[in-house]
């Protein structure tokens, strides 16, 4: 007899990078819609990344990676892979057992969250710095306006 339980798994889509970026609602919907199907219990499903493909899939040279964590039973999975081969919006699919998982490592900040916390940090940076020299040409200016007032203009 076979044991159904369910145990945790973590699946990696591939999807157009166009299709994620246009509808990206639509891409989390249809991924949920085949968990369904799956009767899998969803965890968590988040965009992991935006890359360039080794090679074209479909004409297609460009992929967003959708990183999702979920409880199902085994016998679930042949008939989950199927879907995801007769759906035209997911281009592929890697499941992989979640045993060595846990909450923390299930939580990490993906490359695409990274990315976009340096972007934020150097942002940050940048108005810090523009902030700092915008107060010490202010200090400047005063200065340079005296001396351009002094300065007699004539018109001929």
């Amino acid at each position: 007899m076979p044991d159904n339980s369910k145990r945790l798994y973590e699946a990696m889509f591939l999807v157009d990078s166009a299709d994620a970026s246009a509808d990206w609602d639509g891409v989390v919907s249809t991924i949920g819609t085949l968990m369904d199907r799956a009767r899998a219990e969803v965890i968590s499903t988040r965009k992991w990344d935006d890359r360039r493909l080794c090679f074209e899939i479909d004409g297609r040279r460009r992929g967003t990676y959708v990183l999702s964590y979920f409880n199902a039973e085994p016998d679930t999975l042949s008939g989950l892979e199927r879907d995801v081969k007769l759906n035209d919006r997911i281009l592929r699919v890697l499941i992989l057992r979640g045993d060595h998982l846990n909450e923390d490592r299930m939580n990490a900040a993906t490359p695409l969250m990274k990315m976009e916390e340096a972007r934020s940090s150097a942002a940050e940076d940048t108005e810090t710095a523009v902030a700092v020299t915008v107060s010490d040409s202010v200090g400047d200016s005063s200065e340079k306006d005296s001396t351009i007032s002094d300065v007699e203009v004539r018109e001929d």
